[in-house]
């Protein structure tokens, strides 16, 4: 009940989102589809979690036109989630390299703390 509850709120943003009528709304509903977005499948497996997301949340997958050069903002978003998640597995391999809590760094040239 819990979860049905919270997709279905995550789905009513998402169609607020889904006009876009600025970058940031854009952003927003990319950041948002992005944040639930699924593995992507394997071309063997053309019933993958993407499709049933997708549906739930009542977003289209796939691509534009007949080439397939405009994705939509469902693959765009898996594409985001992937390089995520990657980032953050290379992260954990190097997390003994990389900055620590405490540890100084700059953020648009301003000096902060980790």
């Amino acid at each position: 009940e819990t979860d049905e509850k919270i997709v279905d709120r995550l789905r009513d943003a998402l169609s607020e989102h889904k006009r876009c009528g600025s970058a940031e709304q854009q952003h927003d509903y990319l950041l948002l589809l992005a944040a639930v977005a699924p593995e992507k499948a394997k071309a063997s497996d053309p019933r993958g979690w993407g499709n049933r997301v997708s549906a739930r949340l009542g977003v289209k997958p796939g691509y534009r036109g007949k080439d397939k050069s405009r994705p939509r903002a469902f693959e765009k978003a898996t594409a985001t989630r992937a390089a995520f998640d990657a980032a953050v597995e290379k992260g954990k391999e190097w997390s003994s390299f990389g900055l620590q809590v405490g540890d100084a760094a700059t953020s648009r040239g301003q000096l902060c703390t980790v």
